[in-house]
């Protein structure tokens, strides 16, 4: 709902004319060439400037050149950046998956997911160089206070991933065959892989985030599917009768 979120709220303030709306469903020349693993994103001049969470000022300001804003969503010390880097992160069905089937966030330091997270582009007084250096310092430690809500991200995303696929009016008897920890391995797997490049070769680290997948939608499918459902209704609701223009 990230995206719809922010397209929705520029509607609302009248400013959806003042950006380009960029469809990265089926374009992978785009995603490939700006490293972009995590959306919404905005962009300028083909540099990536912000990913979600997006706040709707910062966004608003980067459509009106309020540098005054603009500051207050751009990390000014390394403990900033760190935390924005964490935000980001959880904020991220794909990265979080990512750390999880790793059981480290290591993949992600030679990506430009960092950049995107922590709005280098918008940020003077930072080195990235450091930067990589004071994760990496704390990579276990992020990783481990992360890792519960990567876990919950997984289990969301999964289950509306079968949602979409099957329907919103899918038995909870049926969908309940769906949680599993082989189909939920296979998934994690296929979700982040791009070939067999980024595939694990620990498969049981790939369980055991499947396990605990299992837990949290075991322990928390009426409310997961209510608000899916609900979300699914609302995206219909406005992109099927057109609504956003």
């Amino acid at each position: 709902m990230s995206s719809y979120n922010v397209v929705k709220s520029l509607k609302d303030e009248g400013l959806l004319r003042s950006i380009k709306l960029v469809d990265v469903s089926n374009d992978l020349g785009v995603i490939t060439e700006l490293g972009l693993l995590s959306v919404p994103a905005i962009s300028k001049d083909g540099k990536i400037l912000g990913i979600d969470p997006l706040e709707l000022d910062f966004v608003k300001a980067l459509l009106t050149g309020d540098e005054v804003t603009i500051e207050k969503y751009v990390p000014k010390s390394y403990s900033e950046a760190l935390d924005r880097f964490s935000v980001s992160l959880i904020h991220s069905s794909y990265a979080s998956i990512l750390a999880l089937i790793h059981n480290s966030i290591d993949p992600l330091l030679n990506t430009r997911f960092i950049d995107h997270a922590v709005r280098l582009e918008l940020v003077s007084s930072l080195s990235k160089d450091k930067l990589i250096e004071e994760i990496k310092l704390r990579s276990r430690d992020i990783f481990e206070s992360l890792r519960d809500k990567m876990v919950r991200v997984a289990a969301k995303n999964y289950l509306r991933e079968v949602v979409w696929v099957l329907g919103i009016d899918i038995e909870v008897l049926t969908l309940k065959k769906f949680i599993d920890r082989d189909l939920i391995t296979q998934w994690l797997l296929a979700k982040t892989s791009v070939g067999r490049a980024l595939v694990p070769y620990n498969f049981d680290i790939v369980k055991d985030v499947a396990t605990h997948v299992v837990n949290v939608l075991t322990n928390r499918l009426s409310k997961y599917l209510k608000d899916l459902i609900e979300e699914y209704r609302t995206l219909m609701r406005e992109f099927v009768h057109r609504e956003l223009k």
